[in-house]
């Protein structure tokens, strides 16, 4: 029950993305870390890598986020942006339904750090999800 939970939550979480103007992040190849706790499981820990186009900049939550969390026809999510920051709420209502609210910041061009909390129900279990990410430029894509 809690690796699949943590799976369906991990889509959301492996994100981040460029404030308004104060910080930019720089395109090349990013490396994603997040630390997920399920309702006080032992802690999870997975990592990304995904190569930004300059073109992928303009469009942060493009370039940032994970597709699999858009692909969920019972999910919602809404952006907002500030200076060095991007806020988001999720709500799904499916199978597994989740409410959820989580923030990020870009320090400097090839860093960001963020945290995402949710909680919700499946399988008539309620559960809360509780997610810690970081965010580092490592280099230039591969050609």
């Amino acid at each position: 029950m809690t690796r699949p939970i943590a799976g369906a939550a991990a889509a959301f979480f492996l994100a981040a993305a460029a404030p308004a103007h104060a910080v930019e992040p720089q395109p090349g190849q990013w490396q994603t870390t997040v630390r997920t706790q399920v309702s006080g499981a032992a802690p999870r820990e997975i990592s990304h890598m995904r190569c930004v186009t300059p073109e992928m900049i303009k469009d942060p939550e493009r370039a940032f986020m994970r597709d699999d969390a858009g692909a969920q026809r019972d999910c919602k999510r809404s952006f907002t942006k500030g200076e060095s920051t991007l806020s988001w709420t999720v709500i799904c209502n499916g199978q597994i339904t989740m409410n959820g609210a989580g923030s990020m910041t870009f320090d400097s061009p090839t860093h960001y750090t963020g945290a995402f909390k949710v909680v919700g129900k499946a399988d008539d279990q309620t559960f809360e999800i509780d997610t810690q990410m970081e965010g580092e430029r490592i280099g230039d894509c591969a050609q």
